[in-house]
């Protein structure tokens, strides 16, 4: 608790320092448990607080998504941060029925189902 504590301390140092006019984050999905190649642990929830940490200051952002191998957790995370940073609730049934992305479960929200990779044929 400590460390995110001094991190958020930083953050706020870093910009009343440099005052940017706007903030570009690249928002990988691969920090999220389940991917196929990253090695944290963040839930969806976990990753969408970190974007809204930052629009928390009030400064422009332009928000790209980035990283992250297993297709439902990616098409999960961007749709999920899209609707937070736009301040809409999405539905939680709102996973595709079919396509890559669809899975056994289709709600939106991770921790509400599997985030095991995909397994191809």
């Amino acid at each position: 608790m400590l460390g995110l504590l001094q991190r958020r301390l930083r953050a706020r140092q870093v910009m009343d320092v440099y005052q940017p006019g706007a903030i570009v984050v690249c928002g990988g999905a691969d920090s999220l448990s389940g991917d196929r190649l990253g090695c944290f642990n963040l839930s969806l929830d976990g990753h969408a607080h970190c974007m809204d940490f930052l629009a928390r200051f009030g400064v422009p952002m332009l928000v790209l998504g980035g990283g992250g191998y297993t297709m439902r957790n990616v098409a999960r995370c961007w749709a999920y941060e899209t609707g937070r940073l736009l301040g809409q609730e999405l539905p939680d049934e709102c996973a595709p029925a079919r396509g890559p992305c669809a899975g056994p479960a289709r709600a939106l929200c991770a921790s509400r189902t599997a985030s095991a990779p995909l397994k191809r044929g």
